[in-house]
C-alpha cells in the first residue's frame, strides 16, 4: 500500500544554492531535515516512512539505519528558513504530496 506524505513545494529562484537542501527521497525542499546514520540528510517524514518498511539506507542498502537514531539537522533547517525569509524561494503549500513506492 502506497503512503502519501505532505511536503512543501517551493518555486526556486536560486537553483545553484539549493541541491543540498532538497531531500533525496521527495525531491522537495526539506521542512524538517534530519541526519540519518548513513550521514545523509532527509526530510523526517520521508525517511521515517522508508524506515517503517526497511532498516537500511535508501541510498545505500548496505548501511543499516535506525529510526531512533535520526538527528535534527538544525544547520540545514536554519539555512532553508533564511532562503525562505529572503525570498530566494517562494510559495509553499501542503497540497503537494509524494508517493512512496
Amino acid at each position: 500500500m502506497a503512503k502519501f506524505i505532505p511536503c512543501l513545494c517551493f518555486f526556486v529562484t536560486r537553483a545553484l544554492t539549493l541541491p543540498r537542501y532538497i531531500c533525496p527521497l521527495t525531491r522537495f525542499l526539506m521542512v524538517d531535515p534530519v541526519i540519518a546514520e548513513d550521514e545523509r540528510t532527509y526530510e523526517r517524514a520521508a525517511i521515517e516512512a522508508h524506515l517503517a518498511t526497511r532498516a537500511t539506507s535508501p541510498l545505500d542498502p548496505s548501511l543499516a539505519v535506525r529510526p531512533d537514531r535520526l538527528i535534527a539537522n538544525r544547520a540545514v533547517k536554519t539555512a532553508i528558513e533564511r532562503l525562505v525569509e529572503t525570498a530566494q524561494v517562494s510559495g509553499g503549500s501542503f497540497a503537494v504530496h509524494f508517493q512512496l513506492l
